[in-house]
C-alpha cells in the first residue's frame, strides 16, 4: 500500500510530536546564555556543598587528610 515516503512522513511526525517542545525550550535557553550560566553555578555551588562533606570522609578513610 503505501511508500516509504509516507513512513518517513508518519516518523517525522513522531520525532517532532515526541521532542517538539524539548527542542523549543532549548531554542529558549539559547536566547538567555546569562541565565543558564546563573543556573549551572548555583547547581555547581549546591554540588560541592553536598559532596565537602562526603569528600572529607573519604580522604580521611584513605589516610589523606
Amino acid at each position: 500500500g503505501r511508500g516509504g515516503g509516507h513512513y518517513k512522513q508518519d516518523l517525522l511526525g513522531l520525532f517532532h510530536a515526541t521532542f517538539g517542545a524539548a527542542r523549543a525550550r532549548r531554542a529558549e535557553l539559547e536566547r538567555d546564555l546569562g541565565h543558564v550560566e546563573s543556573v549551572l553555578a548555583k547547581g555547581a555551588e549546591e554540588a560541592r556543598r553536598v559532596a565537602a562533606p562526603i569528600l572529607d570522609g573519604v580522604r580521611r578513610a584513605v589516610g589523606t587528610r
